[in-house]
């Protein structure tokens, strides 16, 4: 198995080529990325490295009987069959309706929790007005197109970068935000 290295990420083919002993040449190009090799040495590990814009991005140690075409060729084929599955998720149905509401409960030492209404649905986009400040969940909030995620049975969609919302009904958002509000408040309604 080959091992990964990390020490020429961010350095060019340019620059390593200037000063290595030995030359890196290109092997592969797959998916916009360009692999070079080093040169085979019995009983030394060889470098193979993945640029993108001439740029290394990650590099990796393999011994002199592994074989470099088979892993790119799986790499190659891993990414085609994420592609091919995502392009599946998002030419499905989202199963989500206008007027449906997503909660995302957060934080560590504090528990947070969003609430968002979807006002419009384009494909997999839906338009999102946060409710989470709102009152009653009356009012305007900030809306946002954000991606629908998942399949029609548990779609969810990222609410913040550090959060997934859920589909829920409004009612049992109402009644978790006025269970919430008890529990943090002591104010009774």
């Amino acid at each position: 198995m080959s091992k990964s290295n990390s020490r020429y990420n961010g350095m060019t083919i340019d620059m390593i080529n200037k000063h290595a002993r030995v030359e890196l040449k290109r092997v592969a190009t797959v998916n916009g990325r360009d692999y070079y090799e080093g040169e085979k040495r019995p009983g030394y590990y060889r470098a193979v490295l993945i640029t993108r814009d001439g740029i290394v991005k990650q590099g990796y140690w393999f011994s002199e009987s592994e074989d470099v075409q088979e892993f790119i060729d799986r790499i190659a084929n891993r990414k085609a069959e994420r592609q091919a599955k995502r392009k599946e998720v998002l030419a499905s149905d989202s199963g989500v309706k206008v007027g449906d509401v997503f909660m995302a409960d957060w934080g560590y030492d504090q528990t947070n929790i969003d609430y968002a209404i979807v006002r419009s649905i384009k494909g997999r986009r839906a338009i999102l007005e946060d409710l989470t400040g709102m009152p009653g969940f009356e009012g305007v909030g900030t809306k946002s197109t954000k991606l629908i995620q998942g399949t029609a049975d548990s779609p969810y969609i990222s609410l913040t970068s550090y959060a997934n919302g859920y589909n829920t009904t409004m009612d049992r958002a109402k009644a978790r935000r006025e269970q919430d509000d008890v529990l943090y408040t002591g104010n009774y309604r």
